[in-house]
């Protein structure tokens, strides 16, 4: 569902062989903010260094647009939490069934606050 709702889909492969799959999906047009989707293989964890720059560039591309990025990272999954403190992100340490939402938000707005 939220492949098709997204306006952007990233898909990282490694050999030819699809790695992750992921995308940013904002409730309106003029939304401000964007809500943070990724599914992985196992084949991430043999290239790390590669998804991490990538995604790091992306992720800044999209906080020019978007004032804020959200989501969810299931409370157990710490490699996921450390890849999103990497980006920026702001866990929140009360869950919310077995996640934790996260916020990354905009440079300029980090400032603000």
């Amino acid at each position: 569902q939220y492949l098709t709702l997204s306006n952007e889909v990233y898909i990282c492969e490694a050999d030819g062989v699809i790695a992750c799959v992921w995308g940013l999906v904002a409730p309106t047009l003029l939304s401000s903010s964007a809500y943070l989707w990724f599914l992985h293989t196992t084949l991430i964890t043999d290239h790390p260094f590669l998804f991490i720059r990538h995604s790091q560039t992306v992720i800044q591309r999209h906080l020019a647009i978007y004032d804020m990025i959200v989501g969810h990272v299931e409370q157990r999954n710490r490699r996921a939490q450390r890849w999103l403190k990497w980006l920026g992100a702001e866990i929140n340490p009360n869950p919310v069934g077995v996640f934790l939402p996260f916020e990354i938000r905009a440079p300029w707005l980090i400032q603000q606050h």
